[in-house]
């Protein structure tokens, strides 16, 4: 889905530019490549990173080969404007030729303007959601029961909205009102803390340097030992952890969490 409506997105910007450019209103050929590049950063490479990261080596080549074709041909479109920036980007993903500018201009190859307005709605939904967590003290990390809304969407969007939201299911209704469950069980508690934990570590990698395929073990001093067993798999999945070990003395890292108890942790490499 995301490949396919950030394609649609680029065919839609070549048209948009190319027809401005033919009339020489640059104001309007310019504009739109801004939007677009949020749309790409934004959106579509920061809901990306987990393919990038993927055990599936088809999900991995998809998202690179469509980010890939995609930056080359903005990088097109972007010499005009800005054309050393736009020589870096294409030498950067392998452009075939000596020079950006000399590629012939690309062609709009038609798109989907439906999947276009429902990315949009998706969004606009995502926002408003997210406002209503924050209202209501809930930061995003923390999962929550459900999301009620009252446009209707294919499933593949609803999973998106409810990987947005952090919440376990998005339903449709009658209600034009959004609605927000907001009651903490256990388990979401216990989900919300293990998510601290995941984030926590993920910081404490980027802080000593280690790239993102480098192994480490798990050192941790927590009263939540059970939690962390239960939610082992969930917490080595996107840490590169090998194995996690309990100590009685506090560790290097604070987990900032809420309630009561204190979590460290020391990661080994």
């Amino acid at each position: 889905m995301l490949d396919t409506w950030i394609t649609a997105r680029l065919n839609e910007l070549l048209e948009t530019v190319t027809v401005s450019l033919d009339k020489y209103e640059l104001d309007r050929a310019s504009r739109p490549i801004l939007d677009f590049v949020d749309d790409l950063s934004t959106w579509y490479l920061r809901r990306s990173r987990d393919r990038f990261k993927s055990e599936d080596e088809s999900v991995r080549f998809s998202a690179s080969f469509y980010t890939a074709l995609v930056l080359r041909k903005l990088a097109t479109v972007l010499a005009p404007f800005v054309p050393f920036i736009a020589e870096e980007v294409y030498g950067r993903v392998g452009g075939e030729k000596e020079s950006v500018h000399l590629e012939n201009w690309p062609k709009s190859e038609g798109f989907d303007s439906k999947i276009i307005e429902d990315m949009k709605k998706v969004r606009e939904v995502v926002t408003s959601a997210l406002e209503l967590r924050q209202k209501a003290g809930h930061k995003v990390r923390q999962p929550l029961a459900s999301l009620s809304i009252h446009d209707s969407f294919s499933q593949e969007l609803l999973e998106i909205i409810g990987d947005e939201v952090n919440v376990k299911k998005v339903s449709v209704s009658d209600d034009l009102e959004m609605k927000l469950d907001i009651t903490l069980t256990d388990e979401l508690k216990d989900e919300g803390f293990v998510r601290d934990i995941i984030r926590s570590i993920q910081d404490a990698r980027k802080s000593e340097g280690l790239s993102p395929s480098e192994k480490i073990h798990l050192v941790i001093n927590t009263n939540k030992k059970s939690v962390v067993d239960s939610y082992s798999g969930m917490i080595k999945a996107p840490t590169q952890i090998v194995d996690i070990s309990y100590s009685d003395v506090k560790q290097n890292y604070l987990v900032p969490v809420d309630g009561g108890g204190e979590t460290t942790f020391s990661i080994i490499k």
